[in-house]
C-alpha cells in the first residue's frame, strides 16, 4: 500500500513537472512573440521618422500665426488647404528660401516682385463672403520654404504686414 501511494505521488509529481514544462514552452513562445512585437514597434518608430504628406495639408491662418500639423514633407505634389478661421482677411502664400533672406518691403511684407522664381503660389483673399478655404497644389523640390500671409501689405495705407507680425512658418521638403 505504501508502495502504491509512493508510486501515485511520483506519478503526480511527474504530471506536475510535465505541466510546468509545457508552461515553460508557452512562456518561451510568448517571450518570442513579445520580442517580435517589440521589434515591430522599433521598426514602426524608424518608419515614422520618414515624413508622409497628409492630403490635404491643413493650414489655419490667424492674425500673427499659422497653424500647421507638420513642417517636414516629402518632395513632390503637395495640396495645401488654407483656411482663414477669423474675420480678418488673410492670404496664403509660399516662397522658396530662408525667411530672413526673403526680400521684404518697408512694412515687412515679402516682396513678391523681388522674389522672382522663388515665388511659388498664393491664394486670393481668404475671408467670409469670398471663401474662407482654398486649396493650392504645388510641386516642391527638396529645400526650405516659407508659408506666410502677406495680408496688410499695402504700405501706402500705412498697413503693417501680417508676415512681419509673425504670420509665417518655415517648412522643409526632403
Amino acid at each position: 500500500m505504501r508502495t502504491s501511494r509512493l508510486l501515485a505521488s511520483v506519478a503526480a509529481l511527474g504530471l506536475i513537472a510535465v505541466g510546468c514544462s509545457d508552461d515553460k514552452k508557452s512562456s518561451d513562445t510568448t517571450a518570442a512573440a513579445d520580442t517580435t512585437i517589440a521589434d515591430t514597434a522599433a521598426a514602426t518608430t524608424v518608419a515614422d521618422e520618414t515624413p508622409t504628406n497628409p492630403d490635404p495639408v491643413k493650414v489655419e491662418l490667424l492674425t500673427g500665426s499659422i497653424n500647421i500639423e507638420q513642417t517636414t514633407f516629402v518632395a513632390g505634389t503637395i495640396n495645401f488647404e488654407a483656411t482663414n478661421i477669423e474675420e480678418t482677411p488673410h492670404v496664403f502664400a509660399i516662397a522658396k528660401g530662408e525667411f530672413d533672406a526673403l526680400p521684404k518691403t518697408g512694412n515687412g511684407a515679402i516682396d513678391l516682385e523681388a522674389l522672382g522664381d522663388d515665388f511659388i503660389a498664393k491664394t486670393g483673399l481668404l475671408m467670409p463672403g469670398l471663401g474662407t478655404t482654398k486649396v493650392i497644389t504645388v510641386d516642391l523640390a527638396p529645400g526650405t520654404y516659407v508659408i506666410y500671409c502677406n495680408g496688410g501689405d499695402d504700405e501706402s495705407k500705412g498697413e503693417v504686414s501680417h508676415v512681419s507680425a509673425g504670420e509665417y512658418v518655415v517648412i522643409t521638403v526632403v
